[in-house]
């Protein structure tokens, strides 16, 4: 339908992988190399540093695979990456599920290595850079608080979101 091909084309210009033309940019076809889904190619060749590119792989990971979490939040990805960085260490907390993990972490270095990034993972990560290593994956879910309601947001797409709750994302 015309309505999706044009949120698609919309999609692909904000990250990147087409011009104003929807022309294929050198980004596109660099994202278009790696054979994931264009979101995580983009977060994954978004990252400017060594750092921020292993955090990256961690996280195209953790979207990847099922939540390792058996309580969790569903949107609380600094959860799911610290317990991914505790298992690393041998600490795996003891709500998650240690082969889930363990399968994300080979898949995290699966993505380093195929983007020949030298860095370790990184052994700690603030929330703030979760965030920043998502943006590049959903700018379009990027938002602002409503003045009168804290649950409602505006998507830098001009739509509006609400959060659960129970939503770790809250303010």
């Amino acid at each position: 339908p015309a309505g999706a091909l044009a949120a698609a084309r919309e999609l692909l210009q904000a990250l990147g992988a087409l011009d104003a033309d929807a022309r294929i940019t050198a980004l596109g076809r660099r994202m278009l190399a790696l054979g994931t889904h264009p979101r995580l190619a983009a977060m994954l060749l978004g990252a400017p540093v060594d750092s921020e590119q292993a955090l990256a792989c961690d996280v195209a990971a953790l979207v990847e695979a099922r939540d390792p979490m058996l309580r969790s939040r569903r949107d609380d990805w600094a959860l799911r990456w610290q317990a991914l960085a505790a298992f690393r260490i041998g600490r795996a907390p003891g709500d998650a599920n240690r082969g889930a993990l363990a399968a994300i972490d080979q898949a995290a270095a699966q993505w380093r290595r195929r983007l020949r990034i030298e860095a370790k993972p990184p052994a700690e990560a603030p929330a703030h850079a979760l965030g920043d290593v998502l943006a590049h994956a959903f700018p379009d879910r990027i938002a602002r608080q409503h003045a009168s309601d804290a649950r409602r947001y505006q998507l830098s797409n001009g739509r509006m979101a609400r959060i659960a709750d129970d939503s770790a994302l809250y303010g």
